[in-house]
């Protein structure tokens, strides 16, 4: 009787230990999405060196950002699609990304959704 009551008990345990794995692995899928806006310092061809504008939350951690172009959107003002080519040093963009900012010198946002030029 007493084997029964151990079993069942350690039954419950493993399926709630699996229930309780699959809602954080679920919750580690739903980052949102974050946007800045910021200054083009350099351009190159898989990235792009920015720093954030004054205000922007990314400001308190990095003053100079390397953005991964590879698997991001590149838009003008418009939203049509353009090249590397047509960013040039100095220019504003809008920034959208995975709100996960690599704690680097310079900091690092790796999965780059868009970037759109804004002025």
């Amino acid at each position: 009787m007493k084997l029964k009551i151990v079993l069942s008990s350690l039954g419950i345990v493993f399926l709630l230990a699996a229930c309780t794995q699959s809602q954080v692995n679920n919750q580690d899928n739903d980052l949102d999405e974050s946007t800045f806006e910021a200054q083009i310092l350099e351009v190159h061809e898989k990235y792009l060196m920015v720093t954030p504008n004054d205000g922007e939350a990314e400001l308190s951690s990095a003053d100079q950002i390397s953005v991964s172009t590879i698997e991001a959107s590149l838009m003008d003002k418009e939203g049509n699609t353009i090249s590397m080519n047509d960013f040039e040093e100095g220019m504003q963009v809008e920034i959208m990304y995975d709100g996960m900012l690599a704690e680097s010198y310079p900091a690092q946002i790796l999965n780059c959704y868009e970037i759109r030029m804004v002025e």
